[in-house]
């Protein structure tokens, strides 16, 4: 590759990777088709219309290479708001968040647009099967040797110097934590952390030292406290440290050293303080080691008159039942329906499948019959907040956990969503998972949950519509059961759905320790619009309607409607005027003096208000401005 880098479909890919090219391409071209925008006889709607469907574009293709830092991103957001004031008259202190919520203007912003960009293209490639997975997974090791880490910079990243700012993956999860969000929520223990030791070398030096420390902890390749603690806990010399290296110990002791011996020697034969002694790591290996056996001797004693390979069954289903929930009463009740049912012959057995909702309580219901003989039931209360189509798909996947391996299942549901929408594009038509369009799917973790299902317990699965309350005897009995359990007050039939990551992506999508189960850049979009209406509610003027926020007292779809009537309507400079006209008396944007004199010297000379005609002395005179503003929430 030549020095200058190689300019490929639109983006240029340099020898030693940075972001300074990517980012004035990203300035030139915003500040290009701003500068065409205020010159050109265009109106408010007409710019904002040029912005959302040619600039972001061209914009969101040179994000896929780089990360425009936050001060850059609000400097090219701030040229568009501009001009969208210019061109829509409104006064110069107007709130951006009326330039960006989709209810009022719609003007997309590149701050806004790079993070949902990143979360959308971070998910996709490190969840990844194929080579794309791989060369993630590759850079993301590449990152942590490079700044001597140990954890998980998904999960971690806020503590992690980045001092070069040219690990691009770094800046764009750091851009993302400011929001709180974060792609991987997990403790010190999961597969993402580097094993070997407890506790880490940057948890016992000064943070500010380091980073000028890597290098030389590099070098000799330490990372945890206990590589520097001998068989007899005592701390190893640095001669020793070195030597093990395989490097010379000449020069001067490293500041970090010396912090850590100041820290954990107790006397002058270097003795370790208890709490650093190595022997903690063996008892650790051996309780494990007995509560292992202990769980298989208890299983082998409850379940002593079946053979070895059914016992070996049954237990891959109580851990596979486990990998999707929390441990509750449900989990129970639904393992003595998989043994109860085990003892009856399973061949082309029909599923019959319902879900339930009312206000907050949901419930599932499914019947297992062979012919016309009912061999199994179940109902169960699910907690959590779900629509009627995912508590269907959440009582195929209850009723399948308690069917055997290998055996011929015909699932009937009344579902068309399940059925149709999704079956035969994410289990038959296979293609989606393998693109980005995956991550638009709602509740994508429940299906890969069923597909992964399907793959482990190999059912030979036949799906078939059936119409809800057609007198179905399966179908009514499952409607039934799951009307009853949505019902019920008591926990036993509780179930809380908490996927492991074996069964849902590695990676997913994070907000506040909260996991965002639905399509992520979509939850993004909606993220947004949270923050613009809090920013709306937090201004002065909204004090009335923080207090009396209910949709009895305040009707804010109409309120808005009402408010953006003109600019919904034709595109003219009449509505371009009545539209400037509303927004500033919504937002009490009053006329400033000079614009006062301007419109009629001599009623201002008077000193009565040129809207209402009070005079200065009365107490009401904005009465009629704030007053025409409360009509819009009536």
């Amino acid at each position: 590759m030549k020095p200058e880098g190689v300019r490929f479909l639109g983006v240029r890919f340099a020898n030693k990777a940075n972001f300074q090219s990517h980012n004035i391409m990203i300035e030139n071209v915003v500040k290009q088709m701003v500068n065409i925008m205020r010159w050109k006889k265009l109106t408010l709607k007409e710019c904002i219309t040029f912005w959302n469907s040619v600039v972001i574009p061209m914009v969101e293709y040179q994000m896929q290479c780089t990360v425009v830092n936050e001060t850059l991103a609000e400097k090219l957001d701030s040229k568009i708001r501009n001009l969208i004031k210019h061109k829509g008259e409104l006064a110069v202190h107007t709130s951006n968040w009326i330039l960006h919520d989709k209810d009022f203007m719609g003007c997309k912003s590149i701050v806004d647009l790079q993070k949902e960009v990143l979360i959308k293209n971070l998910l996709y490639s490190l969840n990844q099967d194929g080579l794309l997975g791989k060369i993630m997974r590759i850079k993301v090791a590449s990152i942590k040797q490079h700044i001597w880490f140990n954890g998980c910079i998904f999960s971690e990243v806020k503590h992690i110097l980045n001092s070069e700012k040219q690990i691009w993956l770094l800046e764009g999860i750091k851009l993302l934590a400011n929001d709180n969000f974060k792609l991987c929520d997990h403790g010190r223990t999961h597969d993402h952390v580097t094993s070997g030791g407890h506790t880490l070398i940057d948890e016992m030096i000064d943070k500010k030292n380091f980073s000028s420390s890597v290098q030389s902890l590099k070098s000799v390749n330490i990372m945890y406290v206990t590589q520097l603690i001998d068989e007899n806990n005592r701390l190893k010399t640095w001669r020793q440290i070195t030597r093990e290296a395989g490097r010379s110990s000449k020069g001067r002791i490293p500041l970090w050293f010396n912090e850590i011996e100041k820290k954990m020697m107790k006397n002058d034969q270097r003795e370790v303080y208890s709490g650093y002694e190595l022997i903690r790591e063996v008892y650790d290996r051996y309780n494990n080691d007995i509560v292992y056996e202990n769980y298989w001797n208890k299983l082998e004693s409850e379940f002593a008159e079946r053979d070895l390979e059914e016992l070996l069954e049954i237990d891959n289903r109580f851990n596979v039942m486990k990998m999707g929930f929390e441990e509750c009463g449900g989990i129970l009740e639904l393992q003595k329906m998989f043994l109860k049912l085990g003892e009856v012959k399973q061949e082309n057995i029909n599923l019959y499948t319902d879900g339930s909702k009312k206000n907050r309580n949901n419930g599932i219901g499914w019947v297992i019959m062979y012919i016309d003989n009912i061999i199994g039931k179940g109902n169960f209360k699910i907690e959590g907040k779900y629509e009627v189509w995912k508590l269907e798909l959440i009582a195929i996947i209850m009723g399948l956990l308690v069917i055997k391996k290998r055996a011929k299942v015909n699932v009937y549901t009344d579902s068309q969503v399940v059925l149709v929408d999704l079956w035969h594009k994410l289990i038959i038509d296979n293609r989606m998972w393998s693109t980005r369009r995956i991550w638009n799917v709602k509740s994508v973790g429940l299906w890969r949950w069923l597909k992964f299902l399907i793959k482990k317990f190999e059912w030979d699965l036949v799906f078939y519509k059936v119409k809800s309350h057609s007198g179905n005897l399966g179908n009514d009995w499952a409607d039934n059961l799951s009307k009853s359990a949505l019902m019920a007050k008591e926990d036993k039939n509780l179930i809380i759905i908490k996927l492991n990551q074996k069964i849902d992506w590695e990676y997913n999508l994070y907000w506040k320790k909260e996991l965002i189960k639905d399509a992520p850049r979509e939850f993004y979009k909606l993220y947004n619009q949270w923050r613009y209406k809090a920013e709306l509610l937090s201004l002065d003027m909204c004090k009335y309607y923080r207090l009396n926020n209910s949709m009895e007292k305040v009707d804010w779809h109409r309120s808005i409607k009402i408010i953006m009537k003109a600019f919904n309507d034709e595109n003219t400079d009449k509505n371009n005027f009545d539209n400037a006209y509303n927004v500033k008396n919504f937002l009490e944007i009053l006329p400033v003096a000079t614009l006062l004199n301007k419109r009629n010297p001599e009623l201002y000379e008077s000193g009565r208000c040129i809207r209402c005609n009070y005079t200065t002395e009365h107490g009401h005179i904005f009465g009629y401005v704030i007053k025409q503003r409360h009509q819009y929430f009536k």
